[in-house]
């Protein structure tokens, strides 16, 4: 049952409200003015979406009166100046958005035999197309079932982002999950620092996995795939045209390869200092040209430490 509210041009707050089983809906015509200020706080209630405005503070919300409950999936779209904090869901979408905090969220989905999911995406925070982004102190547990893809944090086309100290489990039936996915050109000035990520089931487990954007910071987190059952890289790094450092990881317990880099000619790329331990194929797997690679420590593994290729 949605509560359904359009047109928000004036002030707006929900708060307390016992909403169990309902959607609440906040739309504001994108053509207009952004709304002015929307609180939704401390309520129970089934899924919530927002657009179209500013000054948005969105706390301590789950489903119902039991505290370990979880609501379903919150959306935020076209909107600025946003703080997401404390609370039990689903999932968070992001689009178009920008100036976020999200801090100290609990994220669980275990998605089940929901056949929406089938050979598709599903994520704990899904950030597209927004800027100035911050993730903090959050924990994600996403359970696949099947041909249900996991996508612990996904930035696709967003910029200034850093994402920090996070919890993150992910794990998948028949095919690959992701803790942390960065995608596209726009996807610029981004900082992963102090995360751990753990990847279990599936075919095949990526801890970090970055495809193009620029300016790319890689620091200081600890990447577990928990076991050899499937394939498996710790991080995977392709296409980032100019600047990306990977510096100081713990890596471990991935089947494959610790590290897969594959630069673009010209590109400054620096891998360092970061630890490799028990991957059961290759260390580190270097296609391309070009980075600086020096002070890793890669043990405990059975195969080459090193493979280069182009």
């Amino acid at each position: 049952f949605p509560v359904t509210i359009a047109s928000c041009d004036s002030v707006l707050t929900f708060r307390y409200n016992n909403m169990q089983g309902f959607d609440l809906n906040l739309q504001n015509p994108d053509a207009g003015p952004k709304a002015g200020k929307i609180t939704v706080e401390n309520n129970y209630l089934n899924s919530l979406v927002i657009n179209n405005a500013r000054d948005v503070s969105v706390k301590n919300n789950r489903n119902n009166v039991d505290a370990a409950s979880y609501a379903v999936d919150f959306t935020i779209d076209k909107s600025s100046v946003i703080d997401f904090s404390n609370n039990r869901i689903r999932g968070a979408f992001f689009n178009n958005d920008t100036t976020i905090i999200a801090s100290n969220n609990s994220i669980y989905n275990n998605a089940g035999s929901c056949c929406s999911y089938y050979y598709s995406e599903f994520f704990g925070f899904y950030f597209n197309s927004c800027a100035s982004i911050n993730v903090n102190q959050n924990r994600i547990n996403l359970e696949g079932y099947y041909s249900q893809y996991a996508r612990g944090i996904s930035i696709r086309s967003s910029a200034d982002t850093r994402i920090l100290n996070n919890q993150i489990s992910t794990k998948s039936g028949f095919v690959d999950n992701v803790g942390i996915q960065i995608l596209g050109s726009d996807s610029k000035r981004v900082t992963m620092l102090y995360n751990e990520i753990k990847n279990d089931g599936g075919n095949t487990r990526y801890g970090i996995y970055v495809d193009n954007g620029d300016t790319i910071y890689i620091k200081q987190n600890i990447l577990n795939g928990l076991s050899f059952d499937v394939g498996g890289y710790g991080v995977s790094l392709y296409n980032v045209p100019k600047v990306l450092e990977v510096d100081s990881n713990q890596i471990r317990n991935y089947q494959t390869e610790g590290i897969h880099s594959r630069p673009t000619t010209g590109s400054n790329w620096k891998i360092r200092y970061n630890t490799v331990t028990n991957i059961r194929d290759k260390g580190m797997y270097l296609e391309g040209t070009g980075g600086e690679y020096s002070s890793n420590r890669i043990v405990g593994v059975p195969g080459p430490h090193i493979v280069t290729g182009k």
